[in-house]
């Protein structure tokens, strides 16, 4: 998905998805140099530390956990804010 729209300033994923996961689509993300600086926000039901752990050594910029609406929108407005333009660049 990533190869097919370049254009992207940042990635909100699952932990649970099926399969691959959230934190295993950040690990690629982060391998692969076009995409690395590309801010990611996971959302998951676990609140527990492992999993806190696991989501920022994966890679992750923001660990949300969900139903947390408010807290999740200032996250996307500041790490999209943050990154710099493609005309400043």
């Amino acid at each position: 998905m990533l190869c097919e729209t370049p254009d992207i300033h940042l990635v909100v994923t699952d932990v649970e998805m099926p399969r691959l996961g959230g934190f295993g689509l950040t690990e690629r993300i982060r391998r692969e140099p076009r995409f690395a600086s590309i801010p990611v926000i996971a959302l998951t039901s676990l609140a527990d530390e492992e999993s806190i752990r696991l989501g920022l050594s994966a890679g992750v910029n923001e660990y949300q956990v969900k139903m947390n609406k408010p807290v999740l929108l200032e996250s996307v407005a500041r790490l999209i804010a943050s990154r710099p333009s493609k005309k400043q660049s």
